[in-house]
């Protein structure tokens, strides 16, 4: 009785472990700065944002260890389908992510925040480099700086003994003294002042057509910090050979001699470039260097084997890698082919992918495998493509009809065009049946009822005797999910709260309602989940923000919407003003207690120009000035308010040296308005003048006195209306004057 109860319980846990793998998704990653640092006890926040149909909404929350990586487990009785990460930015603002959930639940995110402190870069150095036959050609035409801004230096230095290259050259060329690994680095300079260097590792290795060599790094990880380097792949000239191999493993050690396959182990974790340099018995000598990257990890288990085996049928082959094997209770979840040096890699977990080679030749077909717990192996067999003599080829194609595929084998052929097809035997399997369908179909139809991917052949035999086998798989895909619902959503905001308001957002139709409303508010607060149309946040600090709606309609249609948002600083608002009284012959009392800010600031600075190159600063509300000389003298008063509110208003101030001056009878000129005043290009003098042609010379003086802008007119009788171009003045106030011989006036106007 005992041994049945041990078993039952070994089957329910069996069957429990099942569900629960069924329903846990790993998330993993590393976090660093831009200096390509760790960053540590950096806290990641992981929501699961489905909650309908099954799906499991929750948050979890991870910290960083010392070296930057996080990893967390996520489990729950229904389907993780959607996950959005977390981290916070150095500057405050939030960085997100929203990984797919694929079929290995091994998901890994990695991020890259801004470093604290650090000023912002507007400028970049950045350059390219060739090898030629007697130096290194250098390309800095990368660089690159903001709109609106120039490199004006660019600093070379070659890392031999030769001096630094000064000036502004883009793409130098340096001839080295031998071949070897030099550190190359340049400096930029622009024309407002951004300045950034970059450095990089330089193998000049020159080439002629009696010398050539060509080294080969392969890795193989032993150990958490233990790797394994091989250089056999190395090959040279016929007649020539490899004497000479010296290792530098990036963390100041290195290997003389002859080693192919030493192996290292470091101390530390990080970043190192391994470089391996030869030298042949006709004296060729070229370096290459691979960058290695130790982390704390546990040994790569050796308990698994990638192997595979392959058909060739003309110059397509079939590989498959059903040989390949774990230990029990491992799994494979990942599977990289190569098929040729000049292939690109086939990633994910495919089981028997066929390729087909452009022309015959010889090729080395790779295949690497990686198990759940870690483990990784890696295969490699050479295989011979040859042309052929003429054959028979079997072909077809397929389409779908209404619940039926239609195949059509028009395209198979015989050897020439005498031989024709006697017999087409179709082989087509599902579910639950195995058809085998003889005689000689051209196009013959099967219904699939489920979708799948189903494997079909097609075998043809021709009158010569000829036969041919191909097949296909033929993949019914389920109903598309419903489409043409879209979020959207507008925004408005005031002092830090905005208002979204969602009710753009629409269905597929008029009746499919949106049931589900997701919003992320780009800060650090928690998803808002329901079905909210107009939601408010605030937010605490000024930035941008990325803001991001989810919606979810009732027939099933998903649909996100984005949208950048910039919360600035709180409304600033100052007003400068006062007043100037003559309490003595030269001396003024000034009153500013109308200046004034908006309700809850107050002005914490005055600071007053009195037109004479005097200055007071403090808060002084009322001060008395006492002039030396009479004249026309222009007043200024700045304000700053508590909240950083700037103000500024400047008057006109005219000191006498009598107490009463009588005025004249007649005003034979005067300007009566300056139209705009500021002005930004143009403005509209209106001048006033008693006599008929007089000839009157207008001038615009700066703060200083200088003549900026002189011009001579021949004034009517009355207003005469005069357009003053001002194009060319710089910001600032400025003084308008009208002279004539019978009288001159003076207006101040200021410069946008």
């Amino acid at each position: 009785m005992k041994t049945i109860l041990r078993f039952v319980l070994l089957l329910s846990l069996l069957f429990l472990q099942g569900q629960l793998l069924a329903n846990t998704v790993i998330v993993k990653g590393t976090i660093k700065n831009t200096a390509n640092q760790p960053v540590a006890n950096k806290k990641v926040k992981i929501y699961s944002i489905d909650s309908t149909n099954g799906g499991c909404p929750m948050v979890h929350y991870t910290i960083t260890n010392p070296n930057g990586y996080y990893i967390d487990t996520l489990s729950c009785t229904g389907d993780i389908r959607k996950l959005m990460l977390y981290v916070e930015n150095c500057d405050g603002t939030m960085l997100t992510r929203d990984p797919a959930v694929g079929i290995s639940n091994l998901v890994e995110v990695n991020f890259i925040i801004c470093t604290p402190g650090t000023t912002p870069v507007t400028c970049k150095a950045a350059f390219s480099y060739q090898s030629l036959a007697t130096g290194v050609k250098f390309n800095a035409a990368g660089s690159s700086t903001v709109a609106g801004d120039s490199i004006i230096s660019r600093t070379w230095q070659f890392g031999d003994s030769s001096a630094t290259l000064t000036g502004n050259r883009i793409d130098p060329t340096h001839v080295y003294a031998k071949p070897g690994i030099y550190q190359v680095c340049l400096t930029i300079t622009t024309k407002k002042g951004c300045q950034s260097s970059y450095c990089q590792t330089v193998v000049f290795t020159p080439e002629s057509n009696d010398c050539k060599v060509s080294p080969v790094i392969t890795i193989e990880k032993t150990g958490p910090k233990k790797f394994r380097f091989n250089s056999s792949q190395s090959t040279v000239l016929q007649g020539d050979s490899i004497f000479q191999r010296i290792w530098k493993f990036g963390d100041g050690s290195s290997l003389d001699g002859n080693q192919v396959n030493p192996l290292k182990e470091y101390r530390e974790n990080g970043s190192y470039s391994v470089c391996l340099s030869i030298r042949t018995v006709k004296g060729c000598e070229k370096t290459i260097c691979v960058t290695v990257t130790v982390k704390d990890s546990v040994p790569t288990q050796t308990a698994c084997k990638a192997k595979f085996s392959y058909q060739i049928q003309g110059r397509t082959v079939k590989f498959n890698s059903s040989l390949s094997a774990a230990t029990a209770g491992d799994s494979i979840i990942s599977r990289t082919w190569k098929f040729s040096d000049s292939s690109a890699s086939l990633t994910g977990n495919r089981l028997d992918p066929s390729f087909t080679y452009g022309k015959a030749g010889k090729y080395t077909a790779c295949l690497y495998i990686k198990t759940k717990s870690g483990c990784e192996s890696k295969f490699c067999a050479d295989i011979e493509i040859k042309d052929s003599a003429a054959a028979c080829k079997a072909y077809f194609t397929w389409e779908r009809k209404d619940s039926l595929i239609v195949f059509n084998s028009a395209g198979s052929r015989g050897i020439n065009d005498a031989d024709s097809i006697i017999s087409r035997t179709w082989s087509y399997a599902d579910s639950s049946t195995s058809v085998s369908l003889g005689g000689n179909v051209v196009a013959p139809s099967y219904p699939y009822t489920k979708p799948g991917t189903y494997k079909v052949y097609l075998v043809i035999k021709t009158k010569s005797g000829c036969e041919n086998k191909f097949g296909a798989n033929v993949v019914i895909l389920p109903p598309a999910p419903p489409s043409g619902c879209k979020a959207l959503f507008t925004y408005s905001q005031q002092n830090g709260v905005v208002k979204f308001n969602s009710n753009g957002s629409r269905g597929t139709t008029e009746k499919d309602s949106v049931m589900s409303r997701v919003w992320f508010f780009g800060d650090s607060t928690v998803p808002m989940e329901g079905n909210r149309i107009d939601p408010s946040h605030s937010y605490t600090k000024p930035g941008k923000y990325l803001v991001k709606l989810y919606i979810k309609t009732q027939s099933g249609c998903e649909s996100k919407y984005s949208e950048t948002i910039t919360i600035g600083n709180p409304d600033c608002k100052a007003e400068a003003q006062f007043t100037a009284e003559r309490i003595s012959l030269k001396k003024i009392a000034y009153n500013s207690s109308l200046s004034k800010a908006l309700p809850g600031d107050s002005i914490i600075q005055r600071t007053w120009k009195f037109g004479n190159n005097t200055i007071l600063s403090g808060n002084e509300i009322s001060p008395v000035k006492e002039f030396l000389q009479p004249g026309l003298y222009t007043t200024c008063l700045y304000i700053k308010t508590l909240n950083g509110c700037e103000a500024k208003l400047c008057r006109e101030i005219v000191v006498r040296d009598t107490v009463n001056t009588p005025q004249t009878n007649v005003d034979y000129i005067k300007i009566i308005q300056l139209n705009p005043n500021p002005v930004v290009t143009r403005m509209m003098a209106t001048i006033y003048s008693r006599n008929s042609n007089a000839e009157a010379e207008i001038t615009v003086y700066d703060i200083y006195g200088t003549a900026k802008l002189r011009i001579k007119k021949l004034l009517q009788q009355g207003n005469n209306m005069i357009e003053i171009g001002c194009e060319s003045l710089y910001h600032g106030p400025y003084f308008l004057k009208v002279t004539t011989k019978n009288g001159r006036d003076s207006k101040a106007f200021y410069k946008l």
